[in-house]
C-alpha cells in the first residue's frame, strides 16, 4: 500500500558507442552495424507529470543519420518529439524482404523528418501519431529468378504524412514518384513476374498441405464481413507521376512479344475512403515512342465495393509486332496497320460495364502460321467485310459482368465478343453489312417470275444497295450463281421457245426476201402475221391433228395450233441452264453498269437447277444468289 518508488535522472550522456546487429531467424542473416551512438537526457522521472528531454542520435550502416529529441514524460507516458533520418540504406533489409517477395533490393535510400507523438493513459490503449515528410529515393531492384531489372525509381516523395494508431488513419497530401521503371514479363510457363515476384512460397505451400489435410466435407469458416471490420480513413490529396517507363514482355508467344511504353506521367486527385467521394485520374504517355496514351476518368479503390469510371485512348498502335498474336490466334502474320482503340469502363456495386471502341487503319494479313491455337474462322473474309472503302475497321465491343464472378475475366469476355462478331459477319454477311445500304439478309438472292431473267425494278433495287456494298468494301469479292427451277419455269420456258419458234420462222423468210439477218431477239412478231407463222411453224413440227369422236380431223385455230406447238416442246436441261446462266449474267450487267463495281471482282458460277431454286427466304422464286468472298 505504499506509494511507488520514485526514480529521478537528472542527465545522462552517452557517445561513442557500436552496435552490431543480428538476426539469424531469417534464412539468409540479417546484419545490421549502428554506430556513432549518442544519447543524452535531462530531468526523467517515474514521478506522474514531469517532463524531461531525450535526444539520440547514430549512424546507419556508415553512411545514414537518424536524429530523435524532444520532451518526454514518463508517467503518463507521453512523447513528442523530432525525427530525422537521412540517406538510411534500405539494402540490409533485404533478409526481411526475401521472405516475402523474390526480388533483391540493389540500391534504396530512405529519409524521413516530422514529428512522433506517442502518449498512454492508464487503463488504455496507446495512441501514436507521425506527420512530416517521408522519401524513397535511388532505388532499384531485380528479380531473383532472372536477374532482370524489376522496378526502379529516382524519387519517391510522400509529403505531409499523418499517420495514427488508435485510431488508425492515413492522410497524405501528395504522392511524387519520378523518374521510375518496370518490367513486366509474362513466362514462358503463363506466370507473371508481378505475381511471382510477391508470391510466398512456404505460404503457398503450407495452404496446400493443410488443404489436404482437412477433411472433405468440412466448411472452411466464412470470413468477417465487411459491416463488422470497420476500415480506417484513408487521404491522399494528390498522386504525381512523371517520366515513367514500363517494359513489357511475353514469352508465352513465339516469337516473344515486347513493348514499351515511354514518359508516363500525370496525377490522380482527390483519394478518400469515402463512398461520395470520387477521385480525378489524368495520366499520359507514349507506347514505343509513337502512339499516344491517355488515361481519364474517376475512380475510388479505397470503399468496400470499389468505384471505376475511367477512359483509355491509345492512338496509332503500329500492329505488325503484334504478329506473334495473330500468328498464334489467327493463322497469320500482320503485314501491317494501325490501331486506335478508345476504352471506357464503369464498375459500381461490384458490377462492370465496358465499352470498347476499336478503330484499324490499313490492317492488311500477311504469310500464314501453321498453329494449333488459330481459331477455326475465315479471317480473310471477315477482314474483308469489316475493312471499308478507305481501308479501315471500326468495331464496338461492349463487354459486361459480376467482378465477384470467377469465370469473369475481362480479356476473355472481349476474346469472346470479338469471336461472335467474326462469327456473326461471316456467317451472314449480308446482313451484318445492311446498315451500308439499308438492305439485309434479303440482299443475298434476286427474284425472278418464271421463265424470266430480266432485272425487274424490284430486282434492280436491291442490286443499288448491294452495288453500295461491294464499293463501300473493296476487299470484297461476289460469285454469282443462277438458278432455275424446272417445276417452276417449265411452262414458261415452253412459252418462251415457242416463241422464239415464230420468231426463227420469220427471220429466215426476212433472209430469203433479201433483208440483213439480225439477232433473233430483235425480231418482232406483229398480230396480223402471227396466223401464217403459227400455221407454218405447226405444219413442219410434224404434230398430228387432233380427232374428233368420230375420226375427223378437227379445224385448228392458230390460238390452238400455238397451243398444241407449246404442249409438244421439251424444255431440255441445256434451257434451264441457258435460263439461270442468262439471269446471273444479266446481274452482273447491271452491277458493272453501275460503276461501282470492277470486273474482276464478279464472278459467275456454275448455275444450280432445281436446289437453290426452292430456296425459303426468296420465296421459292428462285433466280440469282449472291456469295461474298
Amino acid at each position: 500500500a505504499s506509494e511507488p518508488v520514485v526514480i529521478n535522472l537528472t542527465k545522462l550522456d552517452l557517445s561513442g558507442v557500436s552496435v552490431d546487429v543480428e538476426d539469424r531467424v531469417p534464412a539468409e542473416p540479417f546484419k545490421l552495424r549502428l554506430d556513432e551512438i549518442g544519447m543524452s537526457a535531462e530531468n526523467l522521472s517515474t514521478q506522474s507529470g514531469v517532463k524531461g528531454r531525450a535526444e539520440l542520435s547514430l549512424r546507419w550502416e556508415q553512411g545514414g543519420q537518424i536524429r530523435v529529441g524532444g520532451a518526454l514524460s514518463l508517467v503518463p507516458l507521453d512523447l513528442q518529439m523530432e525525427v530525422s533520418a537521412q540517406e538510411i540504406d534500405i539494402r540490409p533489409l533485404q533478409p526481411y524482404l526475401s521472405e516475402q517477395a523474390g526480388l533483391i533490393v540493389t540500391q534504396g535510400f530512405f529519409g524521413t523528418a516530422g514529428r512522433m507523438e506517442l502518449s498512454r493513459q492508464p487503463a488504455a490503449e496507446p495512441t501514436l501519431s507521425y506527420a512530416g515528410t517521408v522519401d524513397l529515393s535511388r532505388f532499384a531492384s531485380i528479380d531473383r529468378k532472372n536477374a532482370n531489372d524489376f522496378l526502379n525509381w529516382e524519387a519517391l516523395t510522400l509529403d505531409d504524412v499523418e499517420v495514427g494508431v488508435n485510431p488508425t488513419r492515413l492522410s497524405v497530401d501528395q504522392v511524387s514518384l519520378a523518374d521510375f521503371f518496370a518490367r513486366v514479363i509474362v513466362y514462358a510457363d503463363g506466370s507473371i513476374n508481378l505475381v511471382s515476384m510477391f508470391a510466398d512460397p512456404k505460404g503457398e505451400a503450407a495452404s496446400q498441405d493443410v488443404a489436404t489435410q482437412q477433411p472433405q466435407n468440412k466448411v472452411a469458416r466464412s470470413a468477417p464481413t465487411p459491416a463488422t471490420v470497420k476500415k480506417p480513413p484513408v487521404r491522399i490529396a494528390r498522386v504525381t507521376l512523371s517520366g515513367g517507363d514500363v517494359d513489357f514482355s511475353d514469352r508465352l508467344i513465339k516469337p516473344n512479344f515486347n513493348a514499351k511504353f515511354h514518359d508516363l506521367g500525370g496525377r490522380i486527385s482527390g483519394l478518400e475512403s469515402i463512398a461520395e467521394k470520387r477521385a480525378d485520374v489524368l495520366l499520359e504517355g507514349m507506347w514505343s515512342n509513337h502512339a499516344p496514351v491517355k488515361i481519364t476518368g474517376q475512380i475510388n479503390p479505397l470503399i468496400d465495393d470499389p468505384y471505376v469510371d475511367l477512359n483509355l485512348n491509345i492512338s496509332d498502335i503500329e500492329l505488325s509486332p503484334f504478329s506473334p498474336y495473330s500468328g498464334k490466334y489467327l493463322g497469320y502474320v500482320i503485314e501491317k496497320g494501325k490501331l486506335t482503340f478508345d476504352v471506357a469502363y464503369l464498375m459500381e456495386n461490384r458490377k462492370l460495364e465496358g465499352r470498347n471502341s476499336v478503330y484499324v487503319n490499313q490492317f492488311t494479313l500477311g504469310d500464314t502460321v501453321d498453329s494449333p491455337d488459330k481459331v477455326g474462322l475465315p479471317i480473310k473474309l471477315a477482314v474483308a467485310l469489316l475493312k471499308d472503302r478507305e481501308g479501315n475497321i471500326e468495331l464496338d465491343l461492349p463487354v459486361s459482368g459480376d467482378v465477384d464472378d470467377p469465370e469473369f475475366k475481362i480479356g476473355k469476355v472481349i476474346l469472346t465478343v470479338l469471336k461472335n462478331l467474326i462469327v456473326k459477319i461471316v456467317t451472314s454477311p449480308f446482313a451484318a453489312l445492311g446498315a451500308l445500304s439499308g438492305g439485309g439478309e434479303e440482299l443475298r438472292y434476286l427474284d425472278f417470275d418464271p421463265g424470266v431473267s430480266e432485272i425487274s425494278p424490284e430486282n434492280a433495287g436491291k442490286m443499288d444497295k448491294l452495288a453500295t456494298i461491294l464499293f463501300e468494301r473493296p476487299g470484297l469479292s461476289l460469285d454469282v450463281q443462277g438458278t432455275a427451277d424446272p417445276q417452276r419455269d417449265r411452262e414458261a420456258l415452253r412459252v418462251v421457245l415457242t416463241e422464239n419458234r415464230l420468231k426463227a420462222e420469220k427471220l429466215e423468210r426476212m433472209v430469203k426476201a433479201g433483208e440483213r439477218a439480225v439477232q433473233l431477239d430483235a425480231v418482232a412478231i406483229a398480230d396480223e402475221e402471227r396466223p401464217r407463222l403459227v400455221a407454218a411453224v405447226f405444219e413442219a413440227s410434224g404434230i398430228p391433228v387432233p380427232v374428233d369422236d368420230g375420226g375427223k380431223p378437227v379445224e385448228l385455230t392458230p390460238e390452238s395450233m400455238q397451243t398444241l406447238l407449246r404442249t409438244h416442246i421439251d424444255v431440255t436441261a441445256d434451257d434451264y441452264r441457258k435460263l439461270a446462266n442468262q439471269r446471273a449474267l444479266n446481274a452482273k450487267s447491271y452491277l458493272l453498269e453501275s460503276g461501282k463495281v470492277e470486273r474482276e471482282r464478279v464472278f459467275i458460277v456454275a448455275p444450280d437447277i432445281g436446289t437453290q431454286a426452292q430456296d425459303q427466304d426468296s420465296g421459292g422464286k428462285g433466280g440469282t444468289v449472291f456469295s461474298l468472298k
